[in-house]
């Protein structure tokens, strides 16, 4: 709900001023966000994503927001060489954005590159340690690492912080899942889909839990 609302004051914004690179960077953003949690389909929103970040660098070309913004829609599309470059680009302009670090070691996770990952992932976390979003995926990156008594640790410090976030108590059961503990993953993969009012790709992550209980 968050994200839908602001995505649409980020609209409203845009549509106030259509030269306010921020506001479509942020635009850019909610749309990723909302397509990687499943409450929109790739097809409709991964083109906002990537027209408004491009919408952004074209009316300020030196954004660290508009650069980071680009480079997660790029990710998205499988770009990834794209997507390194504007990270990297973000960085050198902004090194103390969060956001930037945090997407950038998605990134790098997702290239196989764990030990960068984690490095960029606790940087963003030392900048916004009271970011939600960036504490969980610390735990993502000790996930995709197939370390998990560090990711399980580290997501029940986001769960901690707030019971009700969706996520954390995905990743949480889905290192739980991988942990063998596997009880404990499907508790915690049903909290996750009930939180997120049942968004697809939480709830199949229920289904393979099951699965995997037997």
């Amino acid at each position: 709900e968050s994200m839908q609302k602001a995505e649409q004051y980020f609209q409203q914004a845009v549509d106030n001023d259509s030269t306010y690179a921020a506001a479509y960077s942020g635009l850019a953003d909610c749309n990723s966000g909302l397509t990687w949690h499943g409450f929109k389909s790739p097809a409709e929103a991964l083109p906002k994503a990537y027209a408004a970040a491009r919408k952004a660098l074209e009316i300020n070309p030196e954004s660290a927001e508009a650069h980071a913004s680009l480079g997660l829609a790029m990710s998205h599309r499988w770009d990834w060489s794209g997507a390194e470059a504007e990270f990297r680009r973000a960085l050198q302009l902004d090194p103390q954005y969060a956001n930037a670090h945090h997407w950038y070691g998605d990134y790098l996770s997702i290239r196989g590159r764990h030990n960068e990952a984690l490095a960029e992932a606790k940087r963003a976390l030392e900048l916004d340690p009271l970011n939600l979003m960036i504490s969980t995926w610390v735990g993502l990156r000790y996930y995709l690492a197939h370390d998990y008594r560090h990711a399980i640790e580290q997501n029940r410090n986001s769960v901690e912080l707030d019971p009700n976030f969706a996520a954390a108590h995905l990743l949480l059961g889905e290192d739980y899942r991988e942990a063998g503990l596997h009880s404990e993953a499907v508790n915690e993969l049903k909290k996750a889909a009930n939180l997120s009012g049942d968004s697809p790709l939480y709830t199949a992550q229920v289904a393979a839990a099951l699965a995997v209980e037997g």
